[in-house]
């Protein structure tokens, strides 16, 4: 599986974000602008919450995607080790890795 499975557009919907999380085995579905700038992150548990809130299938991502998940620069020294331990740290089981324009590696 690739990055570029798991990547959406901000104004993709919830029932996109759904398809992307059933066919991939990693957990998450990464938002990106028209730049190929991450926004922010998507998981079944964020799309769970919306749809417990209210919103529908046809929401679009940008409104209920993380903003202020945590990253990694791909120029971080130790990569792997900071890695996981930011992920035991914060009990999460993916980080996105970034090139110095904010885009996903």
């Amino acid at each position: 599986m690739t990055v570029e499975n798991i990547l959406l557009r901000s104004n993709s919907s919830l029932k996109d974000a759904i398809y992307v999380l059933e066919n991939t085995d990693k957990g998450i579905v990464l938002i990106l602008d028209e730049n190929n700038i991450l926004l922010g992150t998507i998981t079944d548990g964020d799309i769970r919450r919306s749809l417990l809130s209210g919103l529908n299938l046809e929401t679009q991502v940008k409104e209920v995607m993380t903003k202020d998940m945590i990253v990694l620069d791909h120029k971080e020294e130790f990569l792997q080790n900071k890695a996981e331990i930011l992920m035991i740290n914060n009990d999460i089981r993916q980080i996105p890795v970034l090139d110095s324009y904010g885009r996903v590696l």
